[in-house]
This record gives C-alpha cells, structure tokens and sequence, in this order.
C-alpha cells in the first residue's frame, strides 16, 4: 500500500516541477485569489470602487473599500488553444497515395493550423456582488485572448474568445 503512494506523491512532484510558467502564474492566481495582483502581460483585471465605477487594474487598498466583502472570480479561456487556420503557399506536409513513402513534404499551396497555448491568459475581477464580478472577468477573459491574439498577429473567431469561470472567493 505504501508503495504506490509513494509513486502517486513522486509523480505529483515531478509534474509541478516540469509546469510551464503560466500553469505556476495560473496555479498562483487560483491558490491567492484574495491578495492584491499586479497587472501581467495576457492577464486583464477590474474592479468596481466604492462609487461604483468599474476600473481597470486590481485593488489598490482593501481597507478603503466600503462593502463587506469582495466577490473575486478569476476566469480562464474555455479552450486553452488558439488555433487559426493559415492558407497560402508553404512548406506543408500531407499524406499522398500514389507517391512513396506515401508522406510528402514540399512548397505548395496548404492549408494548415497554428496553434497558440492560451495557458496564462487570464481575467480576473473583483466587486461588492457575485454575478457583477462574474460578468467583469468573463469580459476580462475575452479582452486577454483578444490581446493576446493581437501580440501573435492573428483575429481569433467569436468561438475562440469564449472562457469559463475557474474559481470564485468572498474575500474579506
């Protein structure tokens, strides 16, 4: 019994260890969603203040705020690929019947996918109510796709800049 334990803890911490930066930036939002984030690159953040108005950026003092709590939600991108289809003429490689080794690699015209890991690509919002602050970092989730599409050069489709809450927290 002890043995596979041991497997399953040594599995966990090679895993964590081999993560991407962005699963760790990621993980870190998830596990501290209450402390008070900078603003990153692909990471979009807004909160409502105590007159109401929505602004961009995290909260810079809590103590300030007048509601009892904080609704925090962080967002993530439903499909964690961006995946725009390039056309033109290139080197592409496709399966050919009639041509030996039967796999053929060559300049011409194609049609193939890119893809862009969306992992990191986060909104977060905070306000005095639960579906205000849901709504905000949905939006905010959409705003980083679109960003980050914008830094690679490509215009992702409606379905690309969908996203899904990941966590919910009531912060003091």
């Amino acid at each position: 019994m002890r043995l596979p334990l041991a497997f399953v803890a040594l599995s966990v911490s090679i895993l964590i260890g081999c993560a991407t930066h962005q699963e760790k930036l990621q993980a870190k939002y998830e596990t501290d969603l209450c402390s008070v984030k900078q603003p990153q690159s692909n990471i979009v953040i807004s909160h409502v203040d105590n007159r109401g108005e929505v602004l961009q950026g995290d909260l810079v003092d809590k103590a300030g705020f007048n509601y009892q709590g904080i609704a925090s939600v962080l967002a993530v991108p439903l499909d964690y690929f961006l995946s725009p289809q390039r056309e033109g003429w290139g080197a592409c490689c496709q399966w050919v019947i009639s041509y030996y080794p039967n796999y053929y690699c060559g300049h011409q015209y194609c049609r193939a996918n890119q893809g862009y890991n969306l992992m990191g690509v986060l909104g977060l919002a905070r306000a005095p109510d639960r579906e205000q602050a849901e709504n905000m970092a949905l939006e905010n989730c959409k705003t980083a796709i679109q960003q980050f599409a914008n830094q690679v050069g490509i215009s992702p489709s409606q379905s690309e800049l969908r996203c899904k809450i990941q966590k919910f927290e009531w912060c003091e």
